[in-house]
């Protein structure tokens, strides 16, 4: 008997198609930042097997369907379906939950580098929170690095506002990080039931190569 895909393996599966005749449009139409982001998206449906094979990293179903559902509201419904400009609060909410969802990524990593692989040192739990905090937010500086970029290269208006665009950006973004800086020390270190910790325990293989 086949055993029945998940909500999560069909939302892989729905957005891949997407991607792909998205990407097919854009190369009609010449929109070339709007193939590249759409290319982006493709690649992360891709991420879950490439950790697995190469580093037996798994995540959280629910991790990974937030994370690619974050990476087409910012790249595809932000940047080329115009969500920045015809809904005022996207970008700080894409912002804040970037941090929340990259720090809760490079938490689950080093734990599990942690238990599994055989390293010299291993991290106590302030500075597995650490090293998340601080993940996330370098990603988030070179987001905005890459939103200069962009701007200066095409033209684009990825930073909105400029500076103050940026400052706010990193800002949401901190907080976000924090919040799983903050939760995931108090279950490493005392035992906290709380979401961060239920999502470091629960380990889901998403696969859809197959």
């Amino acid at each position: 008997m086949k055993k029945n895909k998940s909500a999560a393996y069909w939302t892989f599966v729905i957005v891949r198609v997407f991607s792909v005749i998205l990407m097919a449009i854009t190369l009609y139409t010449g929109h070339w930042l709007g193939f590249f982001n759409a290319g982006l998206t493709m690649f992360v449906t891709f991420l879950p097997n490439i950790l697995k094979k190469r580093w037996n990293i798994i995540y959280p179903n629910e991790i990974w369907v937030v994370t690619l559902l974050f990476v087409m509201a910012a790249l595809i419904f932000g940047e080329i379906f115009d969500f920045y400009y015809k809904f005022e609060s996207w970008d700080t909410i894409l912002h804040t939950l970037s941090g929340f969802v990259i720090a809760m990524v490079a938490f689950i990593i080093v734990k599990q580098l942690n238990e599994e692989v055989d390293i010299r040192v291993t991290l106590g739990s302030f500075f597995v929170a650490l090293f998340a905090v601080c993940f996330s937010m370098a990603v988030a500086v070179v987001w905005e690095i890459f939103e200069y970029v962009i701007d200066t290269l095409f033209g684009t208006n990825m930073q909105k506002s400029g500076l103050v665009d940026t400052m706010e950006d990193l800002i949401v973004a901190t907080i976000g990080a924090l919040i799983v800086g903050v939760l995931g020390y108090l279950y490493l270190k005392y035992g906290k039931n709380n979401m961060v910790g239920r999502m470091i325990e629960k380990q889901e293989e998403l696969s859809i190569s197959k």
